[in-house]
């Protein structure tokens, strides 16, 4: 980020999941590595307040992963961070979130897509 000219202001220390140090931030673009394989239980309780008081004002209104599916649920925390789709000078709407990964036991995979 900084290489590209990002403002160091803009780099957050911290767990994005249990302290989502941008709240107010929507963006078109994001690129990300999910935590693949990576279970959510030591912030368990974070995550459940903000789903429950906050439903879908908050990231997760939608209901919750299971807690060894931390992929899908940051998944679910760049979905709250789009911003809303747009018409284009031609009429077109796109925008793709997707996450696949791949552990010993399992594959966890989630894709969301709006298109017109």
């Amino acid at each position: 980020m900084l290489i590209k000219g990002q403002e160091v202001n803009n780099i957050k220390l911290g767990n994005t999941l249990s302290s989502d140090q941008l709240v107010a931030e929507k963006f078109d673009y994001m690129l990300s590595n999910p935590p693949f394989g990576v279970d959510w239980k030591k912030i368990s309780g974070e995550i459940n307040d903000e789903h429950t008081q906050k439903g879908f004002d908050g990231r997760f209104g939608a209901g919750l992963p299971r807690v060894s599916d931390g992929s899908l649920l940051f998944l679910m925390h760049l979905i709250s961070k789009m911003r809303p789709i747009v018409s284009n000078e031609r009429g077109d709407e796109q925008a793709t979130a997707s996450s696949s990964g791949q552990n010993n036991t399992n594959s966890n995979q989630a894709a969301v897509s709006v298109l017109s």
